[in-house]
């Protein structure tokens, strides 16, 4: 159980900062400077809304040793546990393997729906 906890709270820590990054670029639009200053402002907001999207995603993927595995192992049956847990020995294979083919580029999808529901259209 404590195993699960710390894996929620790298994903959930960075979620929690893209709101905090989205919510003061939404106040940075709102109180609307214009100003070279307020649009550099705003790109290193947004810049921070996409990085700490993406490393929530990423945690997030099943591939161990990234929190997603487990997330996965804590809600897994007890029955399939032993043969995922087998697994865990490849999971660097695993992710080179899915690097390399470019899977992993398809957490530009999410990580791009929910950064334009966070920041404002400028």
């Amino acid at each position: 159980m404590g195993d699960l906890k710390v894996s929620r709270a790298g994903p959930i820590s960075n979620g929690c900062l893209a709101l905090v990054f989205a919510g003061l670029a939404r106040a940075l639009v709102w109180w609307n400077p214009v100003s070279d200053m307020a649009a550099h402002a705003f790109e290193l907001l947004a810049t921070g809304v996409y990085l700490n999207l993406g490393l929530a995603f990423f945690n997030l993927i099943p591939i161990p040793p990234l929190d997603g595995s487990h997330i996965l192992g804590a809600m897994l049956p007890t029955k399939y546990l032993a043969a995922y847990e087998q697994l865990t020995r490849y999971g660097y294979l695993i992710m080179i393997a899915a690097l390399y083919l470019g899977a992993f580029r398809l957490l530009s999808i999410p990580i791009e729906v929910v950064a334009d529901l966070l920041l404002p259209s400028t």
